[in-house]
């Protein structure tokens, strides 16, 4: 049976196309689109709104978005792994103003928003490379963090933004570190660019607790995972009753990408939108959920995505909970250590 789902997807996007063997590439919606065909989803495709370049100083520093104009008059690289083209600015504004568009849509009443948004986000900073990054990882202005801000300046907070991506998200959480009004949670492998993201970062100010890192371990699998989001990211959910969830959604960590240390399933990215979908419907607070595409390169775009919508729609899905009994005693002390920390701050564990 064909289901629909709507996303939103910049008419421009492919034209910031690397001039090398780069893998932020346009290809990377097509492997998704035919994903979803095959696990038989069928796609609308919306376009975002036409927005100016001021939409992105509520998140980044005008001089930064006057640099990355200018940047992108020709095809170069900016650092040693983010690249940019003539196209590559208004690509990036069609990108932003995606996630602002769905953003909004959640504040009218939408309770799921899904944008694809090329090139992606979660590492852009303030200024472009953040907390002492190497680099901005390929991305250019931060899509989830214009999004949150957007849902703020509507009313909407606390606004949590759940970080699934294999890198963690430097950008979002320096843009929010001494922003109590976001609740920044982020799983990621610990033993890869852009090499932050600690346990005991968990924001300054009024913003302490706020934040909740969880670096994950090295070969760490399903199981971990499992664990973590059942013991860490459900219970601050619950606790914090944020207005609205943004997904930074990265599918990086599955078994078939070449990313890092974290393998995740197919199976498992299934579990983790049933799971976000369970939140939706047992957290009264919650508005509405808004999908932002991160990374993934390869099979977590075409395997993994799909079966994380699956999920997130409520379709059949394996039950993993299980799995958390499996997850190694290393990791299980590393959680244990990041609810005593939170727990100074706001008693949720």
């Amino acid at each position: 049976m064909t289901r629909r789902i709507e996303v939103i997807i910049p008419s421009n996007h492919a034209l910031h196309r690397p001039f090398d063997q780069h893998p932020e590439r346009p290809e990377r919606i097509d492997m998704i689109l035919r994903g979803l065909s095959r696990r038989g989803f069928e796609t609308i495709i919306k376009r975002p709104t036409n927005r100016p370049k001021e939409v992105l100083y509520t998140a980044h520093d005008p001089e930064y978005v006057a640099l990355i104009e200018r940047l992108s008059r020709s095809r170069r690289y900016i650092d040693s792994d983010t690249y940019v083209t003539e196209h590559s600015f208004q690509v990036a504004i069609e990108a932003v103003s995606g996630s602002i568009d769905a953003a909004e849509n959640i504040a009218s009443g939408s309770r799921l928003e899904i944008t694809l948004p090329r090139p992606p986000g979660h590492h852009a900073g303030r200024s472009g490379s953040a907390l002492g990054a190497p680099t901005q990882g390929f991305c250019l202005f931060n899509n989830a963090a214009l999004a949150a801000l957007r849902l703020i300046n509507m009313g909407f907070e606390p606004v949590a933004i759940v970080d699934i991506d294999i890198h963690h998200g430097n950008g979002t959480q320096e843009i929010f570190w001494e922003d109590p009004r976001v609740i920044h949670i982020d799983l990621h492998d610990s033993n890869i660019y852009p090499g932050t993201g600690w346990y005991i970062d968990i924001g300054s100010g009024e913003a302490m607790g706020t934040k909740i890192n969880i670096p994950l371990i090295a070969g760490s699998r399903d199981p971990e995972y499992i664990y973590s989001w059942l013991e860490l990211v459900e219970p601050a959910i619950g606790f914090f009753k944020p207005r609205a969830l943004i997904i930074s959604a990265g599918f990086d960590a599955h078994e078939g990408e070449m990313m890092g240390y974290v393998k995740l399933s197919s199976d498992l990215y299934g579990w983790l939108g049933s799971r976000i979908r369970y939140l939706l419907e047992k957290t009264p607070s919650i508005s509405g959920v808004l999908v932002v595409l991160e990374g993934g390169y390869g099979p977590g775009l075409y395997e993994g995505f799909p079966e994380f919508i699956n999920g997130l729609l409520g379709g059949d899905v394996r039950n993993l909970e299980a799995m958390a009994n499996r997850a190694r005693r290393e990791h299980i002390d590393m959680v244990g250590s990041i609810k005593r920390l939170i727990n100074k701050y706001y008693k949720i564990y």
